[in-house]
């Protein structure tokens, strides 16, 4: 059925289906898929049959904010996912008492791979971490920095200066008296020997 108009609309004055009182309805533009009637406001919906989907193929660009509602689940549940579920895929979700992301497919979760800075939470609020925390790089604490070298930890100054090494080995503390990270101030070794040397 080819069903061809006059000089139709974008998202008015279309083909129109609307209601016996013509409160509501659908029209379609030439493009276009749009409510209509003479209630301002009204929801446009799209209903799968069944058990069926509604599939979009091809990009979608959504112009405005969106709503997801789903039931809550835990990390395991499918609230929306981004890829597909019988490989790696990403879920984010909801309970009552806490919203989640979660990386599944046995798969790494990554946070900025590529770069920029990371901000969590506000100045007031408080990040708690569950479980071992590996860092690879320098750990800034206000004007403190933690980092390693080999299997050693420093402890120093955001300009660079070292003014601590924590070893498991021989000397397992070193503070150093002119923070250069060469000349000890005060030793405690793994033969419980301490001391001032330097």
């Amino acid at each position: 059925m080819n069903v061809q108009g006059g000089d139709i609309g974008y998202e008015s004055n279309g083909h129109e289906f609307r209601h016996a009182n013509l409160s509501q309805g659908i029209g379609l533009g030439y493009n276009t898929i749009y409510a209509t009637g003479y209630n301002a406001d009204q929801d446009l919906g799209l209903k799968a049959r069944g058990s069926g989907k509604v599939i979009v193929k091809g990009d979608a660009v959504i112009n405005g904010k969106t709503e997801h509602i789903t039931n809550d689940g835990d990390a395991n549940s499918e609230q929306l996912v981004i890829g597909k579920t019988n490989g790696s895929n990403l879920r984010l979700g909801k309970t009552a008492e806490y919203s989640w992301t979660q990386s599944h497919g046995s798969k790494p979760l990554k946070i900025n791979p590529i770069g920029n800075e990371v901000h969590i939470a506000s100045d007031s609020a408080k990040t708690i971490m569950n479980g071992d925390v590996e860092i690879k790089g320098t750990l800034r604490i206000g004007n403190s920095v933690l980092t390693s070298e080999g299997a050693s930890l420093i402890v120093g100054h955001k300009d660079g200066r070292k003014i601590m090494r924590i070893d498991p080995d021989w000397d397992k503390i070193q503070i150093y008296r002119d923070s250069n990270g060469r000349s000890p101030y005060f030793y405690y070794n793994m033969h419980n020997n301490y001391g001032t040397w330097g």
